[in-house]
């Protein structure tokens, strides 16, 4: 690998399902010893990194293969799809792709928004979001909803905010 991303959620359970439900979550991409920081030269002209990982904590003795299809959250499990055509982390190759804004570099490290990757997480590669990635006339399911239509209102108690 070629670098661990560090992050806030510690374990698989709270990380979100897709990195647009949490835009500013921090996170940091750190180097591998091998890896020389040059590498990073002028990346930090770019405003987004494509992250090539593993999903390092899905290994299961018990289960060493992977459902071909699964229920997806947004058809409230009614029926399933293929995996092929989900984002869902049980792979057969168990390689995850994610975008992460870039806030700074320092040295061996890439500090990040959005990321949403468990901590310890072992990275691939990264590579800069380039304009030609983006595809405007992109066509998707009726059940695929766009981050920004999810709206989310968590309520604090006054004590715990007050805790803060």
């Amino acid at each position: 690998t070629i670098a661990t991303f560090r992050s806030c959620f510690r374990e698989k359970f709270g990380v979100p399902r897709q990195s647009g439900y949490v835009r500013y979550s921090r996170g940091i991409i750190k180097l591998s010893d091998t890896i020389n920081t040059t590498s990073l030269r002028d990346i930090e002209q770019f405003s987004h990194l494509w992250i090539l990982f593993v999903f390092h904590e899905l290994l299961s003795r018990k289960h060493p293969g992977f459902q071909t299809a699964v229920k997806v959250p947004a058809l409230e499990g009614e029926r399933k799809v293929g995996v092929f055509a989900t984002r869902a982390p049980h792979r057969p190759n168990r390689i995850g792709l994610t975008v992460c804004k870039i806030i700074r570099i320092s040295g061996g490290s890439v500090f990040v928004e959005g990321g949403d990757l468990v901590d310890g997480t072992p990275l691939i590669d990264i590579k800069p979001y380039h304009p030609a990635d983006s595809v405007t006339t992109a066509r998707y399911p009726s059940w695929i909803k766009p981050c920004s239509q999810v709206i989310t209102q968590v309520d604090l108690d006054p004590c715990v905010v007050n805790s803060l």
